[in-house]
């Protein structure tokens, strides 16, 4: 069995601070410490960290940009809205894309709880605002507002 050791992790995530969730933040970037002393190391953190509700919010992209299949080890993991890119922008094809969302994030995201989704369509350019107002109960956190496009780049989570 291979091991995996991540060590740009910090070596005490919560450092008097408590959270409930933390999840690895997405936007991957190198990030280098560099201090003025003669002959030390420079270290370089490339892993950050996103806790609680930005660590939800990373599992809701996650969800939403992963199409079932591609995860190995949960093969049906993920919303499938490649299939809704090329069909026309109507008022029916809204309804399903809600109707999934609704689905899949209720089957793979219990922490968060879907309170409403709006969907703009955009028929002149063939593409849907979607606009998810979530709840998390575990946080305390009420009506919190997620904003993202599908078209024919895909979905575009917008924070």
């Amino acid at each position: 069995m291979a091991i995996i050791t991540l060590n740009g992790l910090p070596k005490n995530l919560n450092e008097g601070n408590s959270y409930l969730y933390a999840d690895l933040h997405l936007d991957l970037s190198s990030d280098n410490n560099t201090e003025n002393f003669l002959h030390q190391k420079s270290q370089t953190n490339d892993l950050k960290l996103d806790y609680d509700i930005n660590a939800l919010k990373n599992s809701i992209n996650n969800l939403f940009t992963t199409s079932p299949g591609q995860k190995v080890l949960n093969p049906e993991y993920g919303l499938d809205l490649r299939k809704y890119l090329f069909l026309p922008a109507t008022k029916d094809v809204a309804k399903n894309i809600r109707d999934e969302i609704y689905t899949q994030i209720a089957r793979f995201e219990p922490r968060i709880k879907v309170s409403n989704i709006f969907i703009t369509i955009l028929e002149d350019v063939n593409e849907f605002d979607i606009t998810m107002v979530i709840n998390v109960p575990s946080l305390n956190i009420l009506n919190v507002s997620l904003f993202g496009t599908l078209n024919n780049n895909g979905y575009i989570f917008r924070t």
